[in-house]
């Protein structure tokens, strides 16, 4: 900045500033022009070191909040997580246990977590937060698979119980005539005196007395593979249920199903007679299992309440009634 020069002027006999050049005019506006600049620098920095910007005021208060979301996010994966161990408990120790099949093994389990690393994105990324953002996501991929797992636990559960389902509704469960029908117990599943040839005999079914004409009804699902007439066992018929039960009725009046027929646990067969080797109306009633004849009472006791089925259980145990032969 130029300095300023004084003359004396003779007239008001006084010093004055004498008139200034072109180029001192330049020179003094340079000088105040580099000064406003020099003290804007300065009011900038100190405004950038003291005070934030509108703009990161307002990313500040976004990331505040974003990290706030975040921690509420993983409050709920825990949430989400704890939920899932309880699932876990009830699918191995509950569920499976009723269904008779093992837990799911720990390295099926332990199959649904890891993998390739799907994050390598946010892991190489210049993030504030990124340590925060890897780990919520590193958890959540976890928590995905583990759910995947135990979804796929859930459809084996369902596919083995519509299996069971069919196989509790197809074994034999019922006694085969209503029990405001059956007048006596007869001969039961074990060793008899041959009512003609007077020597021991097995007698592999259970004797049921009802009047003539009495509704018969198949003890569980199944298809008719015989309905027809046989010497000893007069009218008879032949249910098999699948899963190696079968059962046969005889004796019976007359048919009111046919061979090939499907039939569901309730459906009338047939009805009470005394056709056959038999000396009175009732029903021989057999369950086999793989072939092999077995004790039908044990599968007697659905439609019956505890103390029905303890006295027929008395009943075919005791019972001299023979018959049939």
């Amino acid at each position: 900045m130029a300095k300023t020069k004084f003359i004396y002027n003779e007239v008001t006999c006084q010093y004055e500033a004498a008139p200034l050049k072109k180029g001192q005019i330049a020179l003094n506006f340079l000088g105040l022009l580099s000064l406003s600049l020099a003290l804007a620098v300065v009011m900038i920095y100190y405004y950038q070191q003291n005070f934030t910007t509108l703009k990161q005021s307002r990313l500040q208060k976004e990331n505040k909040e974003l990290v706030g979301e975040f921690q509420l996010i993983g409050d709920q994966l825990e949430d989400a997580k704890k939920e899932l161990e309880q699932m876990k408990k009830k699918d191995d120790h509950v569920y499976r246990t009723l269904l008779a099949i093992s837990p799911v093994p720990a390295t099926i389990r332990a199959a649904g977590v890891g993998g390739s690393n799907k994050f390598e994105e946010q892991e190489n990324a210049s993030l504030e937060r990124r340590s925060l953002i890897l780990s919520t996501l590193q958890y959540l991929e976890k928590l995905k698979g583990e759910i995947a797992v135990q979804s796929g636990s859930y459809n084996e559960l369902i596919e083995v119980l519509d299996e069971k389902k069919a196989m509790w509704a197809s074994r034999p469960a019922i006694t085969p005539l209503k029990t405001e029908d059956i007048t006596k117990i007869g001969s039961g599943f074990r060793w008899r005196t041959h009512p003609i040839f007077r020597t021991a005999k097995f007698h592999s079914g259970l004797d049921i007395t009802a009047n003539q004409g009495k509704n018969i009804y198949a003890s569980g699902d199944g298809v008719v593979t015989k309905a027809y007439y046989s010497k000893s066992y007069g009218n008879v018929v032949y249910i098999d249920h699948g899963y190696g039960y079968e059962t046969r009725y005889a004796h019976m009046t007359a048919f009111n199903i046919a061979e090939g027929a499907h039939v569901k646990r309730g459906d009338i067969i047939g009805f009470v007679g005394s056709t056959g080797w038999s000396t009175a109306a009732h029903l021989h009633y057999e369950v086999l299992f793989r072939g092999e004849h077995i004790d039908p009472v044990p599968y007697l006791s659905k439609n019956l309440s505890s103390e029905e089925y303890q006295l027929l259980i008395d009943d075919s145990n005791t019972s001299d009634l023979i018959l049939d032969y």
